[in-house]
């Protein structure tokens, strides 16, 4: 994880592919909060940004063709961007 300052993050927060995880100066991530950046895209977090508990941030998913079983289908990977002075309330999942 890249960390520009200061940070916070409560310990039971759970991150995934944390190279492609940026956290910029005195954010906050709290309790059961999951930043799960992927292999191909970013989650880049701005500066004083507060999460509130059980915040949820996914930067891929499953498609979701008809007629194709979900356990086959590819996964979309994309950028996720969150700004400067942003607050994500409990349970906001982005």
């Amino acid at each position: 994880m890249k960390i520009a300052g200061n940070p916070r993050i409560h310990p039971t927060a759970s991150l995934r592919c944390g190279e492609n995880i940026y956290l910029g100066k005195n954010s906050h991530i709290n309790q059961y909060c999951c930043i799960w950046a992927s292999k191909n895209s970013r989650i880049i977090l701005g500066d004083n940004l507060l999460m509130g508990p059980g915040v949820k941030i996914f930067s891929s998913n499953h498609s979701s063709k008809i007629g194709m079983p979900m356990n086959i289908q590819p996964h979309v990977e994309k950028d996720i961007i969150i700004g400067n002075d942003v607050w994500l309330g409990a349970n906001s999942v982005v």
